[in-house]
């Protein structure tokens, strides 16, 4: 657990670390979505430090669109 932490807080220091100027200079439109870009890399962050077998982004796109793409795969198959 603790080797993942130090991954997870080298590589977010390495991609976000220029980015605090640009966050300091942005309006409240740019910061709300900065936001909403956090909120899945905390839960995914989370799920790497922790272990743990939660939904994933995987299980989500499966969820909503896996039927479909079966459906258009099968039809690509037998055509």
């Amino acid at each position: 657990m603790l080797e993942n932490i130090t991954v997870l807080v080298m590589t977010g220091v390495a991609l976000f670390a220029a980015d605090l100027s640009r966050l300091r200079r942005a309006d409240r439109h740019e910061k709300w979505i900065l936001a909403m870009f956090f909120v899945p890399i905390l839960y995914l962050s989370l799920m790497y430090v922790t272990n743990s077998d939660w939904v994933n982004l995987h299980d989500l796109a499966n969820g909503t669109v896996g039927r479909l793409a079966k459906i258009i795969v099968n039809w690509l198959e037998h055509s």
